[in-house]
């Protein structure tokens, strides 16, 4: 979800709940105010009934108020506490409950307690009000509610205008860019916070890239030239007259300098391919696979492994020509390594994947530790461990999808189109 609609998700609920809060105070007041206002009524027709019995006023002279019932208690009462009730009738003349309301009070007037009850006849709120507040409430809600999220979009759009541009800038970078990477100034004391420190690590990602590019540049160059001239000089000490023991000793040598050779050529290989440039020209797949197993069929042949495809032709995918070789090597040469005796290489293609099937043992470890750097069968000494993760960053920079199975005594690599 956008930052911008969490805050107006935010503004809404908020307003929904202020709203609440108001329109239960409003139904609350809406029910007790005519109550309280006709009992505070109801009090002060006891006081002017008081203060005219205080003046002299007998209790036949105040009979003329229809509201109001006076009584002596006697000179020996004990004070009482004034009394508020409500009582509930039905009245056959409105044909609806009332709500009859009475407020008795005790005053001692020249040493006599009087026992004054006045009471009023309240018509109560009935479903139809209540439904009319509960609709005004709701309107209301709505019309804020739209005004909120109308405002809320615009406000917050405004707002984060310079966050939304930092994360274009942010998505966009490129580290080989020679540009500078320079984020504009805002008004938001967070948000320069944010661009400074942005700043600060693509800068420093930037210098520890260009200086690791070129340790691995140098290195790659560096170690060429003594790798070629070591190999050099063991084939020409393997020309002379040598024991057994010493050819034995050379031989191993000769092998580990290949194999240190293939994995400066496979290192520098996925160091390219993190920064490689895809294309997006369509190339005959079937081509390029059928010319491949024609120039290892030889060998293949003299590992007496048996060889068979289903490739169709004319498959054209987005893929370079040059990696699409170096994958499919690298897939076939995984069959080759880890294949057994009289064992079988299965190559099928179509318009949706590449499937590679070869018989050989079960790996000792969890299939998705295949596609690591430098996993490996430790019985197989003649791997790098570095095959796999090459074919699998090959189809990550196409978005293509490599998976391996192990069913029933074979290898199953599958590259998903």
């Amino acid at each position: 979800m956008r930052l911008i609609n969490k805050y107006t998700i935010s503004y809404v609920l908020t307003s929904f709940l202020v709203l609440s809060i108001g329109f239960t105070i409003i139904y609350v007041a809406v029910k007790r105010s005519p109550i309280q206002s006709t009992i505070g009524k109801l009090r002060n027709l006891n006081t002017y009934v008081t203060s005219e019995l205080q003046k002299g006023q007998s209790i036949e002279d105040l009979k003329t108020f229809n509201y109001v019932s006076i009584y002596k208690l006697g000179t020996d009462s004990l004070k009482i506490d004034e009394i508020i009730s409500e009582q509930h009738q039905w009245n056959e003349q409105l044909r609806d409950s009332i709500n009859l309301i009475k407020v008795t009070s005790f005053p001692y007037i020249n040493h006599q307690l009087y026992k004054i009850e006045s009471r009023a006849s309240l018509i109560e709120a009935d479903n139809e009000y209540l439904t009319g507040i509960f609709m005004v409430f709701a309107w209301t809600f709505i019309f804020l509610l739209s005004l909120v999220v109308l405002i809320s979009q615009l406000i917050s759009s405004r707002i984060l205008a310079p966050f939304y541009r930092t994360l274009s800038a942010i998505t966009s970078f490129n580290i080989e860019d020679k540009e500078r990477f320079k984020l504009e100034k805002t008004t938001t004391y967070e948000f320069n916070r944010l661009n400074a420190f942005l700043e600060k690590m693509v800068k420093k990602s930037k210098s520890d890239y260009l200086s690791l590019k070129e340790l691995t540049e140098n290195t790659s160059h560096e170690l060429q030239t003594p790798i070629a001239v070591i190999k050099a000089k063991i084939e020409l000490l393997m020309q002379t007259d040598l024991n057994e023991y010493q050819l034995s000793e050379l031989s191993v040598m000769y092998n580990e300098l290949n194999r240190v050779s293939r994995l400066h050529h496979a290192l520098n290989l996925l160091t390219k391919l993190e920064h490689f440039e895809i294309t997006e020209t369509p190339l005959n797949l079937s081509e390029v696979i059928e010319n491949s197993l024609y120039s290892i069929h030889d060998l293949i042949e003299m590992r007496e492994i048996r060889l068979y495809t289903a490739i169709e032709p004319h498959i054209y995918i987005n893929f370079d020509k040059n990696l699409a070789e170096i994958l499919f090597s690298n897939l076939i040469n995984n069959a080759l390594k880890h294949n057994q005796a009289d064992g079988s290489i299965e190559v099928s293609l179509n318009s949706e994947k590449l499937v590679i099937k070869n018989t050989g043992k079960k790996p000792p470890f969890a299939p998705h530790l295949l596609f690591k750097r430098f996993k490996k069968d430790n019985q197989n000494t003649s791997s790098i461990g570095i095959g796999l993760a090459i074919v699998k960053k090959i189809a990550d920079l196409y978005s293509y999808k490599v998976n391996y199975e192990y069913i029933e005594g074979k290898h199953i690599l599958t590259l998903q189109f």
